[in-house]
């Protein structure tokens, strides 16, 4: 699948990209740039780009699996707005140690790991 982006919207979101467009690769004279990462669906990246366009799409349970292609394309910002997405248990009732998992044996969430660990230290804040 094919989608139109800007290179220079999108290197502002992702180190990755920003290397990416700024190579002298042969994708270069063409403009077009594949990915080939069998776990980065089309509909996930398609996803990832709604969120952080200026559409600003708001990340959901159902959705948060853009997560892989966050943190493939290294954009910061993007990681930091799906940990605090996870970290908000009243919004997105997701269940705690389901959190505790994505953020510690999938993908290394300092904001996650730290959030929960606080609030399982005082049993009223859980």
């Amino acid at each position: 699948q094919e989608f139109l982006v800007s290179t220079q919207y999108l290197s502002l979101w992702s180190h990755y990209f920003k290397a990416v467009f700024r190579s002298d690769m042969k994708e270069k004279k063409d403009g077009r740039y594949p990915i080939n990462d069998e776990d980065i669906t089309p509909e996930d990246f398609e996803e990832l780009l709604m969120v952080i366009y200026p559409t600003d799409k708001p990340i959901t349970v159902s959705k948060f699996t853009m997560f892989k292609s966050a943190r493939w394309i290294k954009t910061i910002q993007l990681t930091r707005r799906i940990e605090c997405f996870l970290i908000d248990f009243e919004r997105n009732e997701l269940d705690r140690s389901v959190v505790f998992r994505v953020a510690t044996d999938l993908f290394p969430l300092n904001l996650a790991q730290s959030t929960l660990l606080y609030r399982w230290r005082d049993s009223t804040l859980l």
